[in-house]
């Protein structure tokens, strides 16, 4: 009998623990669940958040730019070496 006793209390110090634990994680998700329905609450926060998408595609349009500039620049090369021995074979 004592054992079960002791059991059920293991049991429930458990439970207390994994309600404790889901109290925590219930406050985290809602801190966070408002979070992100404020993102766009007031205009300083839609501004900031455009900056971050605008410097985002920024860097991927200067990593366009400087791909097919290096994709001319190695067909003018190619380009200027067939012009070279086409020159060197008629002279």
């Amino acid at each position: 009998m004592e054992n079960l006793k002791k059991q059920l209390q293991q049991v429930y110090e458990d439970m207390t623990e994994i309600r404790n634990l889901y109290d925590e994680q219930r406050r985290e998700n809602e801190f966070l669940r408002k979070q992100w329905h404020t993102r766009f609450e007031n205009q300083q926060k839609r501004i900031d958040a455009i900056v971050e998408i605008a410097k985002a595609e920024r860097g991927s349009l200067l990593d366009d730019v400087k791909s097919l500039i290096s994709e001319k620049l190695t067909h003018l090369a190619k380009q200027a070496i067939l012009l070279k021995y086409l020159l060197t074979s008629y002279i």
